[in-house]
């Protein structure tokens, strides 16, 4: 979504699949490539929400806003008509002005507390959606991590060479 946004061809975007020998393809679609994408996907965004939810919502509450995650299928983006990172959907839930009226596609637990600190909208979860991996983080296991801070028990290290090109990547998204 976020290539076809920005006006990339399809043809310039690869997808490189780490367990096929290299990436799944071949050295010269690599190098033309503008965008390289890891195979795989948010089991929230993808393929949970779609048009069809969209469209049933705007019929249960009709003139309702919709915010989506941009790596949502590309129709079900285009039908909601706003779509955004974590942080823009909160920025667009504290812009709405009171009795504001919004359906957001994303983890129902994050959709539950948007709708508890702003009572005055009314905020309801596009699809209860839950995320597996989430509900692995406890307060028991946030309260470990936090307490083994200083003594590293906890730190996760990788080779300096993957470190570097990590940096670089990171560096780069956030720039974007």
């Amino acid at each position: 979504n976020t290539a076809n946004k920005m006006g990339i061809p399809e043809d310039h975007v690869v997808v490189w699949d780490p367990a096929k020998q290299q990436g799944g393809v071949s050295e010269q679609f690599l190098a033309e490539a503008r965008v390289v994408l890891w195979r795989g996907w948010c089991t929230v965004d993808w393929p949970q929400f779609t048009s069809d939810d969209v469209r049933s919502l705007r019929e249960k509450y009709p003139g309702i806003a919709v915010i989506v995650h941009p790596e949502a299928d590309p129709g079900t983006v285009e039908e909601a008509g706003m779509s955004g990172s974590t942080a823009r959907i909160l920025d667009v839930v504290k812009g709405m002005p009171p009795g504001g009226r919004l359906a957001i596609g994303t983890e129902t637990n994050m959709v539950r507390r948007a709708a508890r600190e702003n009572p005055s909208l009314e905020i309801v979860p596009l699809r209860e959606a839950y995320c597996e991996d989430m509900a692995k983080i406890t307060l028991q296991k946030l309260a470990h991590t936090l307490l083994h801070l200083e003594d590293g028990a906890c730190q996760v290290t990788v080779e300096p060479d993957v470190a570097g090109d990590a940096l670089s990547a990171l560096e780069r998204m956030l720039g974007v």
